[in-house]
């Protein structure tokens, strides 16, 4: 069980055109939820990183000894933003579809 006290480290970074989230601090007690989750531990760097999934975020920000940096959660509400204009999108283009029998 992992220790409340501490603090892990929820950042982003951009590699190659792509951010990848980098999770750093205590993290032993949280290694195989993490690597469940896709993520890869860098020994040279000593943090977990996996690329972008705003699922992945929700699931490592609701962990009670989690904390996001500003930069990362700006980046998911950019995300889940453009998420929501894209669902109401497809849904105005399915009630079009529906009304024109296309």
């Amino acid at each position: 069980m992992p220790n409340n006290h501490k603090v892990i480290i929820v950042s982003t970074h951009n590699v190659k055109k792509e951010f990848c989230l980098i999770v750093e601090g205590p993290t032993y007690g949280r290694r195989d939820d993490l690597y469940r989750l896709g993520f890869k531990f860098s020994k040279g760097q000593k943090y977990w990183f996996t690329p972008f999934d705003l699922k992945v975020l929700d699931v490592v920000e609701s962990w009670p000894e989690v904390e996001l940096t500003a930069q990362a959660e700006s980046l998911a509400e950019r995300v889940r933003e453009a998420q929501r204009k894209t669902d109401a999108q497809k849904k105005a283009a399915g009630f079009r579809a529906n009304i024109t029998g296309g």
